[in-house]
C-alpha cells in the first residue's frame, strides 16, 4: 500500500505516463505509415510490461535465407521506424524517465531488420542511424497527436481500442495539414 512505501506512488505514476508515451509514439508511427494501430495496454502481462498491436507491414522469414521480395526492405524500415518510434516518445516526453536499457528489444528488432538486408557492420549501423532519424522526424512531427493518445490511454484506464487511439489522432491532428509518409 502507499502507507507502506509512500515512495511506490511517486515513483508508479511517472513510469505509467512514461509507457504511454512509449506506446503511443509506436501506435501514431505505425498509423503515419499507413498501418491500424488496434489496442494499447499499459497493464503488464507475462511478456510485456505494455504493449501495443498494429498491422505488421513486414513479417521476418522463418529462413535466414529467404528469396527477398520486391519492397521487402522498405517493409522492414518502416517496421523499423514504428519499432524505434516509442522509446523515442518516451524520451522527448520525459528524459528522465528513459534508461538505457528502455527500449531494448525496439532496438533490437531495427538491428535485426538491418541485418537482413545490409552485408556489413557499418552499413546495419547506417540502415539503423537512417531509421532512427526518420522516427525522430516522425515523433517531432507527430507530437500532439501521440500527446493525445497518451492522454486518452492514460484516462481509459491503461487502454486503448482501435477507436479510442483513432479519435485520439484525428482530435490531435484537426486542422493540421497531413504529413508526407515515411515511404
Amino acid at each position: 500500500s502507499k502507507r507502506d512505501n509512500p515512495m511506490k506512488a511517486i515513483v508508479q505514476i511517472p513510469l505509467t505516463q512514461a509507457s504511454a508515451y512509449h506506446e503511443a509514439g509506436h501506435a501514431v508511427a505505425a498509423w503515419h505509415v499507413g498501418l491500424t494501430p488496434t489496442a494499447i495496454s499499459l497493464c503488464p502481462d507475462a511478456d510485456y510490461l505494455a504493449y501495443v498491436e498494429h498491422q505488421a507491414p513486414f513479417k521476418k522469414h522463418d529462413d535466414p535465407q529467404y528469396d527477398q521480395q520486391p519492397g521487402d526492405q522498405e517493409r522492414a524500415m518502416l517496421t523499423a521506424i514504428v519499432s524505434l518510434a516509442g522509446p523515442i516518445a518516451q524520451k522527448r516526453h520525459r528524459a528522465r524517465s528513459y534508461r538505457n536499457g528502455h527500449g531494448m528489444a525496439d532496438r533490437l528488432q531495427a538491428l535485426e531488420l538491418a541485418e537482413l538486408f545490409c552485408e556489413t557492420e557499418d552499413e546495419c549501423r547506417a540502415w539503423v542511424k537512417l531509421c532512427q532519424l526518420r522516427a525522430e522526424r516522425t515523433v517531432q512531427l507527430l507530437w500532439p497527436a501521440i500527446q493525445s493518445v497518451a492522454s486518452a490511454t492514460l484516462e481509459n484506464n491503461g487502454y486503448a481500442d482501435a477507436e479510442l487511439i483513432e479519435k485520439a489522432i484525428k482530435s490531435a491532428m484537426d486542422g493540421i495539414q497531413m504529413l508526407p509518409k515515411d515511404r
